[in-house]
């Protein structure tokens, strides 16, 4: 499976950060679609399911948290990007099944960089 061409769902409730991922993404090859609230999120996971989904924790209608366990337990991997930045709030990510865990701030070139590394973990070439 070649990296390009694979469909990313960014769910982060700040419209400039949500952007700024968006725009890295889709420059690297990706396909994206992208949400701010929780409930956008599961709109968006009712139509298609992502390659790979990147996850804030602190959202407006929910718990990010929550929506990574529901990822874990439908085998959609994801990545936490996120401000809390505390031992336990890794912790409780790593728990809930993120593949990584991202602090903000953090630069797009890493984002885009551990994207592609899950991939290749989870869809590896054939």
């Amino acid at each position: 499976m070649s990296l390009v061409n694979t469909l990313v769902l960014i769910v982060e409730d700040d419209p400039t950060q949500r952007e700024s991922e968006v725009f890295g993404l889709r420059r690297a090859g990706h396909q994206v679609l992208s949400a701010g609230t929780v409930q956008g999120a599961l709109a968006c996971l009712e139509r298609v399911i992502p390659d790979v989904v990147l996850l804030d924790l602190t959202l407006p209608d929910g718990d990010g948290l929550a929506l990574g366990r529901l990822l874990h337990r439908a085998g959609i991997p994801f990545l936490i990007v996120s401000a809390r930045a505390g031992a336990a709030d890794i912790e409780q990510g790593q728990r809930a099944g993120a593949a990584d865990y991202l602090t903000k701030p953090l630069g797009l070139p890493d984002i885009v960089w551990r994207v592609a590394r899950l991939l290749r973990q989870v869809r590896p070439p054939a």
